[in-house]
């Protein structure tokens, strides 16, 4: 068994709502698409950085990053705030089950 990492998800799995023969692609398409958006996302700050630094002093690296980490932050904001606003929709109650368990006598 493995540790949970930081981008892993403790909600419902990406398959939950897939039919059984497609489960497999929907939960594989989920690793690669997180992979791909934290590479994306890593590129944008990295380019916020580079554009910010104006020489290789320690001032100037220190303004690029700076920089960065506030639009990281203020992208991390945004998705909270948008994660806190929608709302996953109420599961239908299963419908009982008739015949499963012997009647008492």
């Amino acid at each position: 068994m493995t540790a949970p990492r930081a981008g892993d998800s403790p909600g419902p799995s990406a398959s939950a709502e897939a039919a059984a023969e497609e489960t497999g692609p929907a939960s594989g398409s989920i690793n690669p698409s997180q992979r791909f958006g934290s590479v994306l996302g890593l590129a944008v700050l990295v380019a916020v950085a580079a554009t910010r630094t104006e020489s290789a002093t320690a001032a100037a690296q220190t303004d690029g990053f700076r920089a960065a980490l506030l639009l990281g932050g203020a992208f991390a904001a945004v998705a909270t705030s948008i994660s806190v606003r929608l709302r996953l929709p109420m599961p239908t109650p299963a419908p009982p089950r008739r015949g499963r368990v012997a009647e008492p006598r």
